[in-house]
């Protein structure tokens, strides 16, 4: 019974750690954040917004007039917040 439960327990701890990607461009600066799908943090992307997604505006939220570019999608892309 401890072998099964120690079995299954490294499997999801593996299927857990490989659903999270970071990737590093060239500049050694990290660019793209993502957990499982849940939250996905695209940074200085400046991507267009699907029409498949509800997409917040920081704008809308709080009126700062820094832009950063970063883009933060929730939920495998069901709800995008914009920061430009």
């Amino acid at each position: 019974m401890k072998r099964i439960f120690k079995l299954c327990l490294i499997l999801l701890t593996v299927s857990a750690m490989t659903g999270c990607v970071t990737s590093h461009y060239p500049d050694s600066s990290l660019k793209r954040s993502n957990f499982g799908g849940i939250v996905e943090v695209n940074r200085e992307s400046y991507l267009k917004v699907s029409p498949n997604t509800l997409g917040i505006s920081k704008n809308d939220l709080v009126n700062k007039p820094d832009v950063t570019g970063s883009q933060i999608k929730i939920l495998w892309g069901l709800i995008t917040l914009t920061d430009y």
